[in-house]
């Protein structure tokens, strides 16, 4: 009776019911779809967020409506609605976090069907208005917070973002192409061999073709984020700032006709001429059921979209590379592409499909810390590894009669997290195609000295070598390195 009378609740006043009703909703189609968006901002787009919204919001209405067959009270079928919600977004978390057995469907599915039974009986009693008004008043003050905090941090998190403008070489630009492949979160050989992988079949095969290569490199930070903005920048302490105020922007402006790719939506890194974007409807809507209790019954179906979406965004990235000289000429061109690969999820090698196919961090913070998923870690920068190793020889059969040869640097922003060592996310992969009288120089190349080494040989400017160092993501000095980064 006194909570009754504290929350003004009246079951025959229909203004509540609304209040109630709405609530529902909100804690049905938008919280759970919100928080991962702002999550993982600003990977997934605004629009993604708002179809999987509609989508649940859709759902909801309908079954209120086909729950007047059972249920008279329309109070009582928004209390019958929290219930299902709360089963459909809280039940697989709290079974995985109990049960770690093969079975932990059947067991969530069981859950899930006694939580419909229990509310479909106590839906018909009074009780279930106090209980609307209870979980409706923290619905609402958790929307108000996820509001509030969305806004913030996508305000933040555009604080780099610029127009696009166009990027043209001068004309009769006489040096060398550079074509720049970024694998996002590709290991170095040692983080790779602690997944149970090899990566020194790869080495050799880029070596056979010329390159320098580095199995020790590691980035500078453990992130995309902190690590890309660093390399444009050339110093790891202007992480922060805005890429085409950077260095690098600058002076490959002044020279170059720049042509940029990626298959993933972070504007706010580099500047991008690309419509791929690997935060689509699909993705996002198979990342929000991969953590809830519906996961199986339409996670095939949209894995097998998702995949063969990311596949098609990753090769048209490497023709747009392999296919760069014969649209724009063989001097004078910078090509740079992102490719959001072997970054979770995973879309290469066999049996892959008995992975978690997720993208954002909100259901996979310890993803890839999980040893049964190692192998398929393995895979699919095996099956990355192969198509990129295709399109750089591609390249290079292109430049056989040309006096001029190409540059080209394949690395990654960072590595892969392992379970017995978290730091092995720093070591990336890192190899160099140069001339012939720059290698001499080149032996132990560090990851923040990249374009310091190709302007100081390209240009004849004198910048000056920044040590080794490893940085968290605030740029704080996580540890000073204590083995040889490289080895040619």
């Amino acid at each position: 009776m006194i909570v009754e009378k504290f929350f003004h609740l009246k079951v025959n006043k229909e203004k509540y019911f609304w209040v109630d009703y709405w609530a529902c909703l909100i804690f049905g189609a938008v919280l759970v779809p919100l928080y991962l968006f702002v999550r993982n901002y600003p990977f997934f787009s605004t629009g993604s967020l708002l179809g999987v919204v509609a989508f649940f919001a859709g759902v909801h209405v309908v079954c209120f409506w086909i729950l007047r067959l059972f249920l008279k009270e329309k109070r009582a079928r928004v209390f019958f609605l929290f219930c299902v919600w709360l089963g459909q977004w809280g039940c697989y978390k709290l079974i995985r976090k109990c049960f770690a057995t093969a079975s932990v469907e059947l067991v969530v599915f069981t859950i899930f069907l006694m939580i419909f039974l229990v509310a479909f009986v106590f839906s018909r009693g009074r009780g279930s208005a106090v209980c609307c008004r209870l979980v409706s008043t923290v619905v609402w003050l958790l929307f108000a917070w996820q509001i509030i905090y969305g806004v913030v941090k996508c305000l933040y998190s555009t604080r780099c973002c610029w127009e696009k403008e166009e990027i043209v070489a001068p004309i009769n630009s006489t040096y060398p192409n550079i074509y720049h492949i970024l694998l996002d979160a590709h290991p170095n050989q040692e983080g790779l061999e602690k997944l149970g992988g090899d990566l020194r079949p790869f080495y050799s095969e880029l070596k056979q073709l010329g390159f320098i290569c580095y199995p020790r490199s590691e980035s500078v930070y453990p992130a995309t984020t902190e690590s890309v903005p660093a390399m444009w920048h050339m110093d790891a302490d202007l992480h922060n700032t805005p890429v085409t105020n950077s260095v690098v922007f600058e002076v490959l402006r002044e020279h170059y006709n720049m042509v940029f790719t990626a298959s993933v939506r972070l504007g706010f890194l580099y500047p991008l001429q690309c419509n791929h974007s690997a935060g689509g409807f699909c993705e996002f809507l198979l990342t929000l059921l991969d953590g809830s209790s519906t996961k199986s019954y339409l996670r095939s179906f949209l894995k097998g979209i998702v995949v063969r979406g990311l596949r098609n965004e990753s090769a048209m990235c490497l023709e747009a590379i392999e296919t760069g000289k014969q649209v724009y000429g063989s001097l004078g061109n910078f090509f740079y592409t992102h490719i959001l690969v072997p970054h979770f999820p995973i879309i290469y090698g066999e049996g892959s499909s008995n992975a978690f196919p997720l993208i954002g961090g909100v259901f996979c913070k310890e993803w890839g810390c999980l040893e049964r998923y190692f192998p398929y870690v393995c895979q699919n920068c095996y099956g990355i590894d192969d198509l990129v190793f295709k399109a750089i020889k591609a390249i290079l059969e292109q430049y056989e009669d040309n006096p001029v040869k190409p540059i080209i640097v394949l690395h990654s922003d960072h590595g892969l997290c392992c379970k017995s060592d978290e730091n092995s996310i720093y070591g990336n992969l890192f190899a160099i195609y140069m001339p012939d009288e720059w290698k001499k120089d080149a032996k132990d190349l560090k990851f923040i000295n990249l374009y310091r080494f190709i302007f100081n040989h390209l240009f004849g400017t004198n910048y000056e070598y920044l040590p080794d160092v490893r940085k968290n993501v605030d740029g704080s000095i996580f540890k000073e390195k204590t083995l040889p980064s490289s080895e040619s």
